[in-house]
């Protein structure tokens, strides 16, 4: 760092960047022997040189730095008085007594800069001052020292503002939107005083002020205007009550809507302004009053999205019971495409069957947003009328389209399709393939099932692949026999050391959905044991990732040891970390000391999947011992917090 004499004088110098990288230096070095010097250069001519002499004073800060800055309030140059007041803004606290002291000044002007620099700091040590100053002759200033009051939002404030709703309108309005940033009962009893009668920008902050609050009280006063306010006032207090709605419960909200009356709800509907619709809207979605459907549908044409898509969300909500007016939209040759999409998935999320004949007829659309909607509707509705439908889908030109139609027959355990759906299986798109799979598991079939065990041993990977997937997804097999089960489990054991490593992966995941679903026999979970040990010396580490979360499923005595060593000898640092973290789930004392050594692997992840898990067996209580705490309170000096605090929250678990 250069000499402070030396930067001094270089704020003089004729090279702007010399002056700069002077203002800089001081800044940096926080020396308060550079303050008056850097005051004095706050009027540099090059602008980038008074921002950084700000910025240094602003580095410097403390009292001494506020109380010399302050004096350039009372300067005849503008920028000098910007400066100051920006300066003490961003010194905060250190500057909060000579701020105060100038907000007893006497010329108004500084009063005016003291209240603003008090509410933009924040401190609660201007509360007293600006209370003070809510009486100052000056109109500007009152005004001013209410505006920072709220922004301040202490409490103690709320009284003495309240004490001046009586004030004149401009004072009025700043009062009140304080006390909606302060917020509380206190307040929204004091707002919801005001007359109806009242000036309509007095009227419009309050409204504006319940809104922020939140407050179901306030719900009477808003009421309140909807019987009396002029058509503007009455919008804002529709968006207020929107607000309050959409953070009271349910309970509260039947209440509300028992005095509201609707009928000012749905004119405004129609108002030109897209906020109040917006907000009407909002209000009748929470209100769920099924008197407002008709009202609501031609909104799902607006030329405004916001409000179309809230339209579609507060149908879903109402529940309509009778949907023709929907129907009419799929029956419009003028109505949109999105338009009738929205309807679509409106009548598939309602789950209406009074829609199926219409929806079916766009499988034939050459639209093919239209086609997709419908398909996914329909995989909601689970129709059997749609069948006929959805089978001539499964040959649609386009992917999304067959991949659904597939998954809502096997929803429907529509057999006399499996065929068609097998021949998906072969489909150009991996996501219409699998969704096949899904589908000829969801049949539930005894016919199905056993092709799908035949295909195991496809020459085709692919088809392979496929079946397992499948195999792992079925989820009931009642008209299998008896054994059955074990049997699925045993063909994909005898499968899993496929040369394709996706397959031996697949495999995995269905033995583990499997064994989550079904009680196998002994004898397979004991073959599916030694498969594990086996896997852990794949080559593909994705592979052995899958084994992990069949170790919990296993028995202790055949799994744990094994398991401690895979632990110890594991190469893939991210596979590492899964066994650590599932060894918690094997809720034995042979995993602690593992788990300890693991506390200094070279890793952090490995180390924190260690902690998590040490703190995981020790909440159980008894199987945690001595060394494992004491291994975890040497944490403590860690240098990587995130170490350290994992280890807090592991010992706050063992207690």
């Amino acid at each position: 760092m250069e000499d402070i004499n030396k930067l001094i004088e270089d704020l003089k110098n004729p090279d702007e960047s010399v002056r700069r990288f002077a203002a800089e230096s001081i800044g940096e070095a926080k020396d308060e022997r550079g303050i008056d010097s850097l005051i004095n250069a706050l009027g540099d001519e090059c602008v980038a040189v008074g921002e950084a002499v700000a910025d240094a004073l602003i580095a410097i800060g403390g009292g001494n730095a506020a109380e010399k800055v302050s004096h350039l309030l009372r300067s005849d140059e503008a920028n000098l008085r910007n400066f100051s007041a920006e300066i003490l803004e961003k010194i905060g606290e250190p500057a909060v007594d000579t701020i105060v002291k100038l907000s007893g000044d006497g010329d108004k002007d500084i009063r005016k800069y003291a209240v603003d620099i008090l509410g933009a700091v924040g401190s609660k040590k201007g509360v007293e001052p600006l209370i003070g100053l809510l009486k100052d002759p000056d109109i500007n200033v009152a005004a001013g020292a209410a505006d920072s009051l709220g922004r301040i939002g202490d409490k103690k404030a709320l009284k003495p503002l309240i004490k001046h709703l009586h004030a004149d309108i401009w004072m009025k309005c700043s009062v009140i939107k304080s006390l909606g940033a302060i917020g509380g009962k206190e307040a929204v009893k004091a707002l919801s005083k005001i007359s109806a009668e009242d000036d309509e920008m007095v009227l419009f902050s309050a409204i504006q002020s319940l809104g922020k609050i939140g407050d179901e009280d306030a719900i009477k006063f808003l009421i309140d205007i909807f019987k009396k306010g002029k058509p503007s006032i009455v919008s804002a207090a529709v968006q207020a009550m929107g607000e309050i709605t959409s953070r009271i419960r349910d309970s509260a909200i039947k209440k509300i809507g028992d005095r509201i009356h609707l009928d000012v709800l749905i004119s405004l509907l129609n108002d030109t302004d897209s906020r109040i619709r917006l907000s009407a809207l909002q209000l009748i979605k929470r209100l769920k009053d099924k008197r407002a459907f008709k009202f609501i549908v031609p909104l799902l044409l607006d030329r405004d999205e916001d409000i179309r898509n809230l339209a579609k969300e507060a149908v879903i909500e109402i529940k309509p019971k009778e949907i023709s007016p929907l129907l009419f939209i799929l029956k419009s040759d003028s109505a949109s495409t999105e338009a009738k999409a929205d309807v679509i998935d409106i009548i598939g999320e309602l789950k209406s069957r009074q829609g199926i004949k219409e929806i079916t007829g766009f499988l034939d659309s050459d639209n093919l947003t239209l086609r997709r909607s419908a398909i996914t509707s329909l995989s909601k509705i689970g129709s059997r009328e749609a069948v006929n439908g959805l089978i001539k889908a499964l040959n649609d030109e386009d992917g999304h389209v067959r991949g659904m139609a597939a998954v809502s027959l096997g929803r429907l355990k529509e057999e006399r399709a499996s065929d068609e759906i097998f021949n998906l299986l072969r489909d150009k798109f991996k996501d219409v393939r699998e969704f096949a799979a899904s589908a000829l598991a969801d049949m539930e079939s005894k016919k199905v099932t056993n092709k799908l065990l035949s295909m195991i041993k496809s020459p085709e990977p692919e088809m392979r692949r496929l079946s397992a997937l499948s195999l792992g997804r079925i989820k009931d097999t009642k008209p299998a026999p008896e054994g059955f089960n074990q049997g699925m489990a045993e063909v994909l054991i005898g499968a899993v050391n496929d040369e394709s490593p996706e397959m031996r992966w697949t495999i995995l995941k269905s033995l583990y959905q499997i064994m989550q679903r079904k009680k196998l026999r002994k004898d397979t979970i004991e073959r599916i044991a030694i498969l594990v040990k086996d896997i852990t010396n794949d080559p593909v580490s994705a592979v052995r990732m899958a084994v992990i979360p069949l170790l919990p499923l296993l028995p202790k005595e055949s799994i744990i040891a094994f398991t401690m060593s895979w632990l110890k000898t594991e190469s893939d640092k991210r596979v590492k970390y899964e066994i650590a973290m599932t060894a918690s789930k094997l809720k034995d004392k042979m995993v602690v000391e593992p788990l300890i050594l693991l506390l200094k692997d070279g890793d952090d992840l490995i180390r924190l999947a260690a902690i998590t898990a040490l703190g995981e067996i020790g909440s159980t209580g008894s199987l945690m011992d001595k060394r494992a705490v004491e291994s975890l309170e040497g944490l403590m000096g860690d240098e990587n917090p995130e170490i350290v605090s994992a280890a807090e929250q592991a010992l706050e678990k063992i207690g």
